[in-house]
């Protein structure tokens, strides 16, 4: 049995979902952000220079240095491919990680704040949707030290394939790699 955690987080909902990860966090990341979706789609978020792609916002992060990771289960749409062929830097600095079997919505901003909910990174999960386009989402926002260590140790493990060899989608995992690599015009 798993210990028992005792947490202290911030509930959020909806909008406050958008408003407390994606507009105060992840703007503020320095050294690493993770970012775990089931669903990859277009989205969009406020900046200085008003409404713009998700991908500009990662290319912020990847021009101050900021390692960034993405690990989502399978093809994200085209809408958000496009608009990640009109960042380059966004395209090579950013690790991407396949893994179908992950369902998992997570954001980690410098191992020192972490999203954890249902929200997949899309407009109507993480994006900023107005009220009557937005899906119902929840989640946590914590700073707690062990929920944090934890969560990272999870996500190292898939992010660095220690499940793969006992998966058994592997070939699920290459096909969807390579549709990817296709879309973006990379070589596998």
């Amino acid at each position: 049995m798993s210990p028992r955690l005792m947490l202290d987080a911030d509930f959020v909902f909806d909008e406050q979902i958008y408003r407390r990860v994606l507009k105060e966090e992840v703007p503020t990341t320095r050294h690493e952000l993770i970012i775990a979706s089931a669903l990859v789609k277009q989205t969009r978020v406020e900046s200085t220079h008003g409404i713009v792609p998700f991908c500009e916002l990662l290319s912020d992060l990847v021009k101050r240095s900021v390692r960034v990771i993405v690990l989502f289960s399978g093809k994200p749409s085209r809408p958000f491919v496009d608009s990640l062929k009109e960042f380059p830097d966004v395209l090579s600095g950013v690790k991407w990680r396949i893994c179908p079997r992950n369902h998992m919505k997570v954001v980690l901003v410098d191992r020192q704040t972490l999203y954890l909910g249902s929200a997949n990174l899309t407009g109507a999960g993480l994006g900023m949707k107005g009220k009557t386009k937005r899906n119902f989402e929840f989640g946590f926002v914590t700073r707690d030290r062990n929920l944090i260590a934890r969560m990272s140790d999870i996500l190292a493990k898939i992010i660095n394939g220690e499940h793969c060899k006992a998966c058994g989608k592997k070939k699920l995992c290459q096909k969807e790699h390579e549709s990817f690599a296709a879309q973006l015009g990379l070589q596998t």
